[in-house]
């Protein structure tokens, strides 16, 4: 086994350990997922699945499929126990993460749809964002903390170490450690 599978392998795993308590939170009613948001990132890693694939990203790829998986799960789950109001603003974010799909299709370009995705995904990072910095417990942070390094360590499993692969997982690592060390901060500010 080659260090792209091992790191490939660590990477959906750790994904999923991740998960484990979120999920159980969503079930104990102490986590509240924002749906529509995770209905996006859903689309999003569906989208970079389908790129990545096609430009030969092997093991790295494996990330991106675990997360289709796991964030529509989350996103059902937000319907009976999170929160899913959905916003105009919400509406023109996921219609222009579709848009990517055809864009890719008319360019033969997959460059440029990967940007759009990861525009898209720090659009749609927004309602969480905006969730947590007036209610930073609703969220377990330790999730994102592991979904970042997560998201990081599946660049190094990539195949073929090129832009279209590499760029979503890097915004996602950012994105989620961002989030992390928003809620964090929040936290200290409250309980102050």
């Amino acid at each position: 086994m080659d260090y792209h599978h091992i790191f490939g392998a660590f990477s959906i795993t750790l994904q999923f350990l991740c998960l484990v308590p979120y999920f159980a939170g969503i079930f104990k009613k102490m986590v509240k997922p924002h749906g529509f948001t995770w209905l996006l990132w859903g689309t999003l890693s569906g989208i970079t699945l389908a790129v990545q694939l096609n430009e030969g990203a092997g093991a790295g790829a494996w990330l991106s499929a675990s997360n289709l998986i796991l964030d529509l799960a989350i996103a059902v789950l937000a319907f009976h126990f999170g929160t899913f109001t959905i916003a105009r603003s919400d509406w023109a974010v996921l219609i222009t993460a579709l848009l990517a799909i055809p864009l890719w299709l008319l360019t033969d370009n997959p460059l440029w749809s990967v940007l759009i995705v990861c525009g898209i995904n720090l659009l749609g990072c927004y309602p969480t964002f905006r969730k947590s910095w007036s209610k930073p417990q609703d969220e377990f942070s330790m999730t994102f903390l592991l979904g970042g390094v997560s998201a990081l360590l599946s660049i190094v499993a990539l195949d073929n170490l090129h832009v279209t692969n590499f760029l979503y997982p890097l915004v996602i690592g950012i994105s989620n450690l961002s989030l992390v060390t928003m809620i964090w901060y929040r936290r200290l500010k409250v309980n102050n």
